[in-house]
C-alpha cells in the first residue's frame, strides 16, 4: 500500500487532492498499530519506496496548501518517529530552509507553514 501511496503521489504531482490525501495516508500508515514492529516496518518501507522525497515534492509544489503543508508535516514525524529522528534526514533542510529568510518575500507563505509545522512538532 505504501509504494501505491507514492507511486500516485509520482503519477499526480499537479493534484493537490492527491497530494494531501497522500500525505495523510502516509502519516497513518506510519505512527497507527497496535503493534510497534508494524510501525517501525512501515516507516522503512516508506523510505525506501520514495515517501520522504514524495513528501518534500508535495510541499514544494503546492507551498500555499495549508492542508498539504500540515498534512506533509504528520508525515514527516512519522515516517521518522518524530523530528529527533529525521535529524539525519535531508527533508528536514527543505522543510525548515524558509526559516533561515533565504527565500524572498512573496514566498513569505512557505515560512509561515514551515514555522507552524515546526510547532506543531513541540
Amino acid at each position: 500500500a505504501i509504494e501505491a501511496v507514492v507511486s500516485a503521489m509520482t503519477r499526480h504531482a499537479d493534484d493537490k487532492g492527491v497530494q494531501q490525501a497522500a500525505c495523510w495516508a502516509l502519516s497513518h500508515v506510519c505512527r497507527l498499530s497496535s503493534r510497534y514492529e508494524e510501525i517501525r516496518q512501515n516507516r522503512v518501507r516508506a523510505r525506501e519506496a520514495g515517501a520522504i522525497e514524495a513528501v518534500v515534492s508535495a510541499m514544494s509544489t503546492h507551498a500555499d496548501d495549508r492542508l498539504i503543508q500540515s498534512d506533509g508535516c504528520k508525515a514527516f514525524r512519522s515516517m521518522t518517529g518524530g523530528w529527533r529522528g529525521m535529524r539525519g534526514e535531508g527533508a528536514v533542510l527543505v522543510v525548515l530552509e524558509p526559516l533561515d529568510g533565504s527565500r524572498s518575500p512573496s514566498q513569505g507563505s512557505n515560512a509561515s507553514s514551515a514555522h507552524r509545522c515546526s510547532l506543531d512538532a513541540a
